[in-house]
């Protein structure tokens, strides 16, 4: 197992697995696109104040807080034009997963009234992919269902084949995924799958290196750096500077732990290598995590444990780079 799939496992305690959105004939390597954050369409975002989405090494953490109409996390990149016949997610954590999505004009003719629609695919609704109610009149006139409007996400649906058929002239926009609105979910989309094409997501740069982290770590080298440069003692200098290439430091804190609730302060040294590798953390509540963090160094998160009034004693442990560090005890009372 690598690093990803042994932090997906302890977080939601399931086996990766790919929802097919559409079956996929053959057995050749696909295309393969990688999107990193940039690449999202602005325009088109619909993450709610409830949902998130985190870039990770080769991967994308989509989660929300709640199961409220805020509780949504939606995302869209460029596509190919060609309006594709089968697509898939492939997603690891909770149930449902999210949906994959395909925004498509109906004639490849702009400010018609017909120019934004989506397709909506859900591993529960098998091969048909759905179309949203807010799409246009000539979309919904295409429909491939026909009078069965029952038990697939909407009342126009069927196959991204059928779609094609019915659309002869339809023009692909963007792919994409949504979480909600109204789901409590946490988990990772590996990839996005539409006809020919695959999408890979990453936080790292064009050149390999963490694309996020990179520009605080050259920022870092004029100031911490600086202080520390040749004039410094030269064996701790270039012991920091080897150290900091290779991994970040991690601490953590505990702040005023009280009856019923402990908080703790998860941390990376500030340091100045622009390709530090970064650190994972885990927070359990007896037993299960209540949070997953990956923090690149300069980082900080705080984590807040709650329990039940009279719920008797809880242990909250702290896991970093899947070391256990501490286990703390937390009494509950009126």
């Amino acid at each position: 197992m690598n690093l990803r799939t042994l932090r997906i496992a302890g977080t939601f305690g399931v086996s990766a697995f790919v929802i097919a959105c559409a079956a996929s004939p053959g057995s050749a390597a696909t295309p393969t696109t990688t999107i990193r954050h940039g690449d999202f369409i602005g325009g088109l975002s619909d993450t709610r104040s409830a949902g998130h989405v985190e870039f990770m090494d080769d991967s994308l953490r989509v989660y929300t807080d709640n199961n409220t109409s805020q509780a949504k996390a939606a995302e869209y990149f460029s596509i190919a034009p060609e309006f594709p016949t089968q697509g898939s997610i492939a997603w690891t954590g909770t149930s449902p997963a999210p949906g994959a999505q395909l925004v498509f004009d109906v004639d490849g003719v702009t400010g018609n009234g017909n120019d934004y629609n989506i397709l909506v695919g859900e591993s529960v609704y098998g091969q048909n992919w759905w179309l949203t109610n807010s799409s246009s009149a000539a979309a919904k006139a295409a429909d491939p269902s026909g009078t069965n409007d029952g038990g697939n996400g909407s009342s126009y649906f069927g196959t991204l084949a059928e779609w094609k058929a019915a659309l002869p002239e339809a023009r692909a926009l963007a792919g994409g995924f949504s979480l909600g609105s109204g789901v409590l979910g946490n988990g990772y989309i590996h990839s996005i799958t539409l006809g020919e094409d695959s999408y890979v997501f990453t936080d790292r740069g064009v050149d390999g290196t963490d694309g996020t982290d990179g520009a605080t770590g050259a920022t870092g080298a004029q100031g911490p750096a600086g202080p520390a440069g040749p004039a410094g003692p030269a064996g701790p200098a270039s012991a920091v500077t080897t150290k900091a290439a290779t991994d970040a430091i991690g601490g953590y804190s505990i702040v005023k732990p009280a009856v019923n609730r402990i908080r703790i302060i998860l941390s990376t040294v500030d340091q100045d290598a622009p390709v530090a590798k970064k650190v994972s953390w885990v927070v359990k509540a007896d037993g299960k995590p209540i949070a997953v963090i990956s923090q690149g160094h300069g980082a900080k998160s705080i984590v807040t444990a709650r329990f039940a009034k009279l719920s008797g004693t809880h242990t909250v442990s702290i896991v970093k780079n899947k070391t256990a560090l501490r286990s703390l005890q937390v009494r509950t009372g009126r």
